[in-house]
This record gives structure tokens, C-alpha cells and sequence, in this order.
């Protein structure tokens, strides 16, 4: 715990009883208040006020100006004696009680004082105690779904991971920041939990597949599931998403739920993670829709939940990552790919401006109900 107070403890102050500060009567003090100066001296110093804040008597410092930068260490030391000493007459004691203090905690003790991010993982426990039970006690050829699931969310936090490290690498990516600003331990912190959307999709997958028992029998691949996948996805999810976001932004849901994500202007990839619950579980459900509608259908695989997951998460951290990595000549290349995939700036402008770009990857929706940003 660290204390950001700052003591001059080469100046004194002298006081009356009442509460007024007195000056000594010399010369340096009566030039300096009247404003004189040597001619010849570049730098000067104009009227002043002093004022303590300490019980009831008050002391602060106001320059009007000191041309320091352009003074030698000499005139420092000249200006030094002509601006005299003031004494309040206070005991160390009674101004140490007028005094306030501020106090600055450190990210890892809010973090003690918060949940427990061990605890957090421990969730993740039935996973690991169903998975030991099917390979000990079951006789199955097939992997247990839960093996899946925890290997998901693995790579799930990886390519959130991945995409983190890479934006930091300011040797690879400064010079193609969208926002320079940095990021300030506010955010940090506010970000610190990112992932705890893994464990609560995880859970919604484990329901799930408890409902739709078919589900634990899929192919490791098959080729007519990724067409249905995608038109299922653009079809349903991406309009879904548009909607759901834009409801988001009414006054009532965006001051309490979406204000949290948007309190992020200058995004990183962890940023896409921090949502409240009711944006998680919207999440996962337009995930869940291209998934289930296409095993629906009789094309689903095991493959195509792997690619579609990571895709989606590597898409997000993308629009998040504040780093523009798409040329802007391949959309010259190819003029209908700017309505079918969005860029790091496309989203920053949303974030920056939020009214406006409101798509999940697609900005054909922006464009159809003309919430596009200009300057996109």
C-alpha cells in the first residue's frame, strides 16, 4: 500500500494565531511580491499566492510564472533565496491531522480482497471428475464429451492469449496501433476475470449436450456441415447479434449491462471478454445456433464446433486487438469483402463513437439499416 502524498520539507511556514500567514519583512520577500525583477533576468516571477490547506489555515503555492527551463543552476539558486521561508507555527502533530491522505492500492490486493480467481477454475472441476469417470469405469471408444469441452476452453483461452501477446509486441505493431493511448490499471483490473465467459459457455455446452444426446455421436468431419454452418451464421446469428447490440445500446440495457464494455475505449483483445451475464448468455446462444442447426440438419462434425468456436473467438479478439493487421489494397482487391468482414478500426470506431457499426463480423448489416460509420 503505497501513499501519494508529497512533502517540500525544505520549506517552513510561519502563521498567527488567527490563521494568517506572515511573510518576513526582507527585501527578497517584498520585491518578490511587488513583482520586481532584475532587467537583465529572463526569468521572472509574478504575483503569487499562498495558501495550506491544515485546520483553518490554508497554504497553497500559485505560480503565474517561473521561466525555469531557461534558467542556470545559479539563478535557481538566486530565485531559491529570494522567495524567503513561511512558518505557520504548527506542531508536526496538528498539521499531520489537517493533512489528507490518499492511499493507492495495487492491482493484487484488490485482487485478494475480490473473488478468488483459484476458486473461479475450480468450476471446471465436474469436467475433469466426468472425464475420469468415463475412462476408468466406462468402456467407450470414443472420447468422453467432456474431453472436448476442456479442450475447447483451452484453446479458447489460447487464442485470447495469443492474440494479447501479439498486440504487446510494440517492436511488430506500433506502427499500426489504431489508438496510441495506452491502457491504464483502471481497465486492468476491470478486465482481470476475461474468461469467465469460457466457464459459463462451457457450462451452456454441457446442457446442451445432455439435452440433445445425439450430439456425443458425431463424424470427425463433414463437408456439407461448413456451407450450412456459414449460411445458418450469416442468416441467423450476425442479424440476431445486430439486433440484440443495438438494443443494447438503449438507454435502459446500455447503463446496466453494455456501459461495462464500452468502458474500454482503448480495446485489447482481453476487452471482448468483459461483458456482464446476460451479454455472455446472449453469446452463447448465437454461438450455439449455427452449431445446432447444422447437426440439426444431419452435417454436423466434430470439426466444424472446433473450427467454428475458434474462428468466432479469433475473429473478436481481432476487432479488439487495436491493431490494424488487414491491408487496406485487399479491399481494393476485392470491393464486396468490405461487407463481409470487419477490421480493428471498424470496431474501434464503435467504440470510440458507439453509435454507429454495430455488426458482429459483418458489416452488410451496418450498411442495410445505414447505422454505418462514415468514416469506416
Amino acid at each position: 500500500m503505497n501513499s501519494l502524498f508529497v512533502i517540500r520539507n525544505d520549506w517552513s511556514f510561519e502563521g498567527d494565531a488567527d490563521g494568517s500567514v506572515v511573510l518576513p519583512p526582507t527585501d527578497s520577500s517584498a520585491d518578490l511580491e511587488s513583482g520586481d525583477d532584475d532587467d537583465d533576468n529572463e526569468s521572472q516571477v509574478e504575483g503569487f499566492t499562498r495558501s495550506y490547506d491544515c485546520g483553518s489555515i490554508s497554504l497553497v503555492w500559485v505560480k503565474k510564472f517561473i521561466g525555469s527551463a531557461h534558467m542556470s543552476y545559479e539563478e535557481l539558486l538566486a530565485l531559491g533565496e529570494r522567495i524567503g521561508i513561511v512558518n505557520p507555527g504548527l506542531s508536526e502533530e496538528m498539521m499531520s491531522k489537517g493533512l489528507i491522505e490518499t492511499i493507492y492500492c495495487s492491482s493484487n490486493q484488490l485482487q485478494e480482497e475480490g473473488t478468488c480467481v483459484i476458486c473461479l477454475y475450480l468450476l471446471y472441476g465436474p469436467f475433469h471428475a466426468r472425464l475420469i469417470y468415463s475412462m476408468i469405469w466406462e468402456q467407450t471408444q470414443n472420447p468422453s464429451w467432456c474431453l472436448h469441452i476442456l479442450l475447447l476452453c483451452a484453446l479458447r483461452g489460447l487464442v485470447h492469449q495469443l492474440w494479447f501477446s501479439f498486440c504487446n509486441m510494440l517492436f511488430l505493431t506500433r506502427n499500426r496501433r489504431i489508438l496510441q493511448q495506452g491502457i491504464d490499471f483502471k481497465q486492468i483490473d476491470r478486465e482481470w476475470h476475461w474468461d469467465n465467459f469460457i466457464i459459463l459457455q462451457a457450462v451452456m455446452a454441457s446442457v446442451a449436450l445432455l439435452s440433445f444426446p445425439f450430439l456425443e455421436n458425431l463424424p470427425s468431419w463433414n463437408t456439407k456441415g461448413i456451407m450450412c454452418c456459414i449460411v445458418i451464421h450469416v442468416g441467423i446469428s450476425e442479424p440476431l447479434y445486430y439486433w440484440f447490440h443495438r438494443l443494447l445500446h438503449t438507454q435502459y440495457f446500455f447503463s446496466h449491462y453494455h456501459s461495462l464494455h464500452h468502458a474500454s475505449i482503448v480495446t485489447q483483445p482481453f476487452t471482448a471478454g468483459m461483458a456482464t451475464l446476460l451479454e455472455h448468455l446472449m453469446m452463447g446462444v448465437i454461438i450455439g445456433i449455427p452449431i445446432l442447426g447444422t447437426c440439426l440438419y444431419g452435417h454436423g462434425s466434430i470439426s466444424l464446433i472446433y473450427g467454428y468456436i475458434l474462428v468466432f473467438d479469433f475473429l473478436r479478439c481481432m476487432g479488439h486487438s487495436n491493431v490494424e493487421i488487414i491491408p487496406h489494397v485487399l479491399f481494393q482487391i476485392f470491393p464486396l469483402l468490405k461487407y463481409f468482414l470487419y477490421t480493428p478500426t471498424y470496431h474501434s470506431l464503435h467504440h470510440t463513437e458507439m453509435n454507429t457499426n454495430f455488426c458482429l463480423f459483418m458489416p452488410l448489416y451496418d450498411s442495410i439499416w445505414k447505422t454505418i460509420n462514415t468514416k469506416s
